[in-house]
C-alpha cells in the first residue's frame, strides 16, 4: 500500500514521506528499516542533508562508530554547501556528535577539533563545554582544563559535575 502511494507522488513528496517513515522507525529502534528508507531518499537526492544526518544518527545509536563518522563527515560537507541553508546550530550539533564519535574511537585530538568548531558557533553551550572539559581531562591538559572548568562555572554554576572535574583537574600534574 505504501509503495503504491509513493509511486504516485513526485520526488520531493516521496522524500518527505520516506523521511517521516524513517523517523518513526527510529523512534521504535527499527534501525535496519530506518536505514533502508534513508538510503532510498539518498538514491533520489544524493545531497539530502536531512537524510544523511538521520543516517548518521542511525549508525551512531547502533554504535557503528566508523559508519557514523563517515556519514556525519559527509553531512558536515553538505552543510557547507550554501544551497542547503543549514543553520549554525546544525553545524555545531554535527561537530558535537562527531566529537562524541571520535571520543568513542579514542581519537581525542579529532574530538577536540570538532569541539573547537562547535564552540566557535555556540561558545556558551553547557553540553559542549562539558564534553570539551572531559576531553581536556582525558588529554591531561591542565591549562586548558582549568580554562574550560572556569567557563563551565560561569555558564552553568549549578552543574553537579563541577566538584568531580575540579578534583580531576587538581590531581593533574602541571
Amino acid at each position: 500500500k505504501d509503495e503504491k502511494a509513493l509511486a504516485q507522488v513526485g520526488p520531493e513528496e516521496k522524500i518527505k514521506i520516506l523521511l517521516n517513515q524513517s523517523m518513526d522507525l527510529m523512534k521504535k529502534e527499527e534501525w535496519l528499516e530506518a536505514e533502508k528508507k534513508l538510503i532510498e531518499i539518498i538514491s533520489i537526492d544524493d545531497k539530502n542533508f536531512s537524510a544523511f544526518w538521520e543516517l548518521g544518527e542511525v549508525y551512531r545509536l547502533q554504535e557503528k562508530w566508523q559508519e557514523a563518522k563517515q556519514t556525519l563527515l559527509y553531512t558536515l560537507k553538505l552543510a557547507q554547501i550554501s544551497e542547503n541553508n543549514v543553520s549554525s546550530n546544525d553545524s555545531s550539533s554535527l561537530n558535537y556528535y562527531l566529537a562524541l564519535i571520535n571520543k568513542e574511537l579514542n581519537d581525542v585530538e579529532g574530538a577536540l577539533l570538532n569541539m573547537n568548531q562547535a564552540l566557535e558557533l555556540e561558545p556558551n553551550n553547557p553540553r559542549y563545554l562539558d564534553l570539551m572539559l572531559d576531553l581536556c581531562i582525558m588529554k591531561k591538559d591542565k591549562k586548558l582544563s582549568l580554562e574550560y572548568l572556569d567557563k563551565i562555572k560561569e555558564v552553568n554554576p549549578g552543574n553537579n559535575n563541577i566538584p568531580d572535574w575540579q578534583r580531576d583537574v587538581d590531581d593533574m600534574p602541571m
